[in-house]
């Protein structure tokens, strides 16, 4: 809202203000900037605080921010090379990073040349693995581990039969050997396509993203509000020593990244429509790790920012999702889906010395959340000092894993994490942990874990590469509290678990549930039951089969002309009432309690806590209704 005595400033074609950075320099504290329906190429600062920058509402034409190449597709002309492969005359003009400048983690803040296709981003970019490309000299020196990513160098590799590198090895991720890609040829100042449908590419229309960021935020108390804003080549947003920010019914489409949160408390970013089409189609983890396509599209930058909200956006198709220094963050009521890994994180694995600051007690929670299809873990924790992190009332649905926990040093994992009251299905492991030293302060408590792609739970010992001993992680850990969890069984057949690999490298078979118990000693108060979750009954969903989300897939502009607010409501209702347990579950009361510091979104009316993310009769507080109010517990 804007303060007595402020002004409404509109920008328009024909107006006063045709552009909106001339309307920001033009703003005092407190005043409204209208932004008409249209395109608007261009980057802004804002640099005075208390401003409101609103383009129009659902329904209505809306205001575009779009940071791509504006005259690529005028009198653009095509021509066939080879076989699929169309070429035209192109110059970008961003400077290219070399190999060995791609294949360095930047955070999201550089970033490389991208081609999108029909909204859809096209693969550019060699997997890192591939040793045709290994740069000699550093194989020499790494006796023949360099790894090299980089921009396709010649046009065989635009045929998708022509992977080189690694390949996904995990069961819910698509074949990524799919067309749809591009090479740039610097030099000759050409740009190569094979389309996405093997077809004409004058048939088509491209976007390349040329301007880094679209808004920067150098003040604090700016809201930014019914905004599209598309095709960064770098952070869309990036908010800089700018407390108490809003973000709110903005649609962020194919940017390289979103929101970039730096020495900001009290940020809050909410009710955002956040879509990236194509990178999970034709990407996976090991293509990206390390390079400049690594990071968060929603990064907290380190220890400053605080108190921050994310709630109610839907945010797909990214790297990873959110994660960052923020030390008491409050994730809730998002549809986070389609990563390469983590779709939310928590870690701190920053040098302290750089604070003044005494207290570095995190407080994080991530609750009532909607995620799924990840290629690695859902959640990441690591390297917490202190505080805890609560993990609570999540639905979780093809995930290789759900957590990665733990540290390389043991004075880095004095924190705890929680993880209680959540339900899980068609996924994998439940803690994968890649570090020396396991996170002994974790808890898992009262969950449903419905590991049914497993034919076997296969453990595994990492002490043979002098890492931590004992079991990990598939689907069960030997994390020191799991305590009344519940494991799906159908039959007489129990899942996810069958053979076990002691830190020793002894094998132990697991037959029966009471073979299993012998040998981890943990959770010797489960349940090993069907919980009858709707989501298991229906004959037509399987592991590689789960559409249930259909919001995530839907155009932008589709959701823009219906109103993002009712169809979110909508599509997050419909996911919950597939994992409502039913009141002849054996997961309905049969819970433990949970002490009394432990935060809880949902009240139990009978006494009794269930196991799982639904609590039977009590949990209508889950679901999102615009009409009363939304959870914010």
């Amino acid at each position: 809202m804007t303060h007595a005595g402020a002004a409404v400033l509109e920008v328009s074609a024909k107006g006063r203000f045709q552009t909106i950075q001339k309307a920001v320099d033009a703003a005092k504290p407190g005043d409204m900037i209208k932004i008409t329906a249209g395109i608007y190429h261009e980057s802004i600062t804002i640099k005075t605080e208390n401003l409101t920058l609103e383009g129009p509402g659902s329904g209505e034409e809306p205001a575009v921010l779009d940071g791509s190449d504006q005259a690529f597709m005028k009198n653009r002309k095509w021509e066939i090379t080879e076989g699929k492969i169309y070429r035209t005359k192109y110059s970008w003009t961003r400077k290219l990073p070399d190999d060995s400048e791609f294949t360095k983690y930047s955070g999201g803040i550089v970033s490389a040349m991208q081609v999108y296709e029909d909204g859809s981003l096209l693969r550019g970019y060699r997997n890192r693995s591939d040793k045709r490309f290994f740069d000699e000299r550093a194989k020499a020196d790494t006796g023949g581990k360099a790894r090299q990513g980089g921009m396709y160098r010649s046009l065989e590799e635009l045929n998708p039969a022509n992977s080189g590198g690694e390949l996904p090895k995990i069961y819910v991720k698509p074949d990524i050997r799919v067309p749809g890609r591009f090479l740039y040829n610097e030099e000759k100042g050409e740009l190569y396509i094979w389309c996405a449908n093997e077809d004409n590419a004058a048939g088509h229309i491209y976007n390349i993203p040329v301007l880094l960021h679209l808004v920067e935020i150098k003040a604090a108390k700016a809201i930014l509000r019914n905004i599209v804003v598309k095709y960064s080549s770098g952070f869309a947003v990036m908010i800089d020593q700018a407390d108490q920010c809003v973000i709110e019914n903005c649609f962020f489409i194919n940017n390289h990244k979103s929101i970039f949160i730096k020495d900001s408390k009290f940020v809050k970013i909410c009710d955002n429509f956040i879509q990236q089409k194509g990178l999970y189609e034709r990407y996976w983890y090991d293509d990206c790790k390390g390079t400049l396509l690594h990071g968060a599209t929603i990064s907290f930058d380190n220890l400053y920012s605080e108190g921050c909200e994310v709630c109610r956006n839907v945010i797909t198709g990214f790297y990873e999702t959110m994660t960052g220094e923020n030390r008491s963050a409050r994730y809730y009521n998002n549809i986070l889906s389609y990563g390469l890994t983590a779709t939310a994180g928590c870690t701190c694995d920053i040098d302290l010395s750089l604070y003044k600051e005494k207290d570095y007690t995190f407080n994080v929670s991530f609750f009532n959340n909607i995620i799924h299809h990840c290629d690695l873990q859902a959640i990441a924790v690591s390297f917490i000092h202190k505080g805890p992190v609560w993990i609570y009332r999540n639905i979780f649905y093809a995930a290789n894993s759900l957590l990665k926990c733990g540290a390389e040093t043991p004075e880095k994992i004095e924190g705890k994490t929680c993880f209680y009251n959540n339900t899980v299905a068609f996924s994998g492991k439940v803690l994968d942990n890649p570090y020396k030293y396991i996170a002994e302060n974790l808890t898992v408590r009262n969950n449903i874990f419905h590991n049914q792609w497993y034919k076997y739970g296969v453990f595994h010992a990492w002490d043979k590469m002098k890492k931590n001993p004992g079991f990990t992680m598939s689907p069960l850990s030997p994390a020191p509290k799991f305590i009344k969890n519940l494991y799906w069984k159908t039959g007489d057949a129990y899942q996810g678990f069958a053979k076990l690999q002691d830190s020793t490298g002894k094998i132990i078979v697991a037959a029966t549930i009471e073979d299993y118990r012998s040998a981890v000693k943990m959770d010797m108060d489960a349940l090993w039951a069907d919980p009858l979750l709707p989501i298991i009954q229906k004959p037509d969903v399987t592991i590689n089969n789960i559409a249930i989300d259909w919001v995530s897939f839907m155009d932008y502009r589709e959701v823009h002309r219906q109103g993002f607010g009712k169809l979110f409501e909508k599509d997050f209702n419909e996911i919950c009432s597939l994992f409502a347990v039913p009141k002849d579950s054996p997961a309905v009361n049969a819970g433990t309690e949970i002490p009394s510091d432990w935060p809880d979104s949902v009240t139990i009316t009978d006494g009794k806590r269930d196991i799982g993310a639904w609590e039977y009769g009590s949990t209508k507080s889950f679901l999102i209704n615009r009409k009363t109010a939304l959870v914010t517990p």
